[in-house]
């Protein structure tokens, strides 16, 4: 059996990078079917801050994706909301909510 993977994605600071900035993010899970993905059973919820300092415009949310040994083939997914950002005068993106898809990597199954 494998081991539990990791999904990384990546949160780019724009228009700028004076002074520090905190966002607030947390994994949803979508819905109830078959392709939604289950907090607890194919990923950890994870709910947590950024922290940008001065001059940094990346960040990675990393989340546990774990493994499903009774599932040969994996196409599920579920959501990053980021949320309450700080200071007053910045602002989020439209694209404040993400889908993170969990596939199944097929040149993994051939070995």
């Amino acid at each position: 059996m494998a081991s539990n993977g990791k999904a990384e994605i990546k949160i780019i600071r724009k228009n700028g990078s004076d002074g520090i900035i905190t966002v607030e993010y947390e994994t949803i899970q979508l819905d109830d079917s078959s392709h939604t993905a289950t907090a607890g059973l194919d990923y950890v919820h994870k709910k947590d801050k950024l922290t940008f300092t001065h001059g940094e415009t990346v960040k990675t949310i990393e989340v546990t994706i774990l493994d499903r040994p009774d599932e040969d083939l994996r196409d599920e997914t579920f959501g990053i909301q980021l949320s309450n950002i700080t200071p007053d005068g910045a602002k989020l993106s439209k694209k404040s909510f993400h889908l993170v898809n969990i596939v199944t990597d097929a040149e993994s199954k051939k070995k």
